[in-house]
């Protein structure tokens, strides 16, 4: 998710605390806030925020659009006034609350603090989101890494990390564990082989029933895109200078 803050203006209100001014901004449990602005309105930011998350267990596009729901927004200046929302109606708005470039800029009226005199606060912004499949296995590979790290406290509060002991076995049977083992994990040659036509094929539909999906759920501006998208190979012309010098 790319939030890009235009600015935000007030008109007629002259603030009396000229302190200099941030916006913060919490979503998807992250927070993060521009650089400070003079005091006076319009304030103007021109600042973009980048937000990035992975739903390791989400597979339909609709179950992961359900899930934002559950996300709230916080837009939170000085405490002068703050706006909330949930997860998808900011990121994926009606069509009619868009406008201007190909409907991406929006206006949102803020909540007035008890402590700020006169109009609400207006911000204009846009947003753009970027839903990027993944592949489970890297995602499980993750986890079971973190899984095989034990944390645990010392008395003087410090937190210490370690691997977990392992029950020793022995040597026959520890080579026999070591070939299955790699039996069992795929080879040099396999990894580098591209995946065979079917698998390609299977790929692809998937990828467009989750298009199809996304399609159909009327969200707003949003880009997909499957993690098997790689660039083209492109092979770069080398030219080599050479002097040849007299004999």
């Amino acid at each position: 998710m790319c939030l890009l803050l235009l600015q935000i203006t007030c008109p007629g209100v002259l603030l009396k605390d000229k302190e200099e001014l941030y916006l913060s901004v919490s979503v998807l449990g992250q927070y993060k806030k521009t650089q400070c602005v003079p005091a006076a309105f319009p304030l103007l930011f021109q600042e973009k925020l980048v937000f990035e998350k992975a739903f390791a267990d989400v597979v339909d596009p609709g179950d992961l659009v359900e899930l934002l729901e559950t996300y709230i927004f916080f837009l939170v200046g000085k405490i002068l006034a703050t706006y909330e929302e949930n997860t998808r109606d900011f990121l994926f708005p009606d069509p009619k609350l868009t406008h201007g470039h190909h409907g991406l800029d929006r206006e949102i009226l803020m909540k007035r603090s008890s402590s700020f005199t006169g109009i609400a606060p207006k911000l204009r912004f846009s947003t753009s989101s970027l839903i990027t499949e993944s592949l489970l296995s890297s995602g499980r590979s993750h986890i079971q890494g973190d899984l095989n790290w034990v944390h645990h406290s010392t008395p003087n509060g410090k937190l210490q990390t370690q691997l977990p002991k392992k029950n020793t076995v022995s040597p026959e049977k520890s080579r026999h564990n070591l070939a299955t083992k790699n039996y069992e994990q795929p080879t040099i040659a396999s990894k580098s082989r591209s995946p065979s036509p079917y698998t390609k094929r299977r790929m692809c539909e998937l990828s467009e029933e989750a298009r199809q999906r996304l399609a159909h759920l009327n969200l707003g501006p949003y880009e997909f895109r499957r993690e098997t998208d790689k660039p083209p190979f492109v092979v770069r012309r080398v030219c080599i200078l050479s002097k040849v010098l007299p004999a």
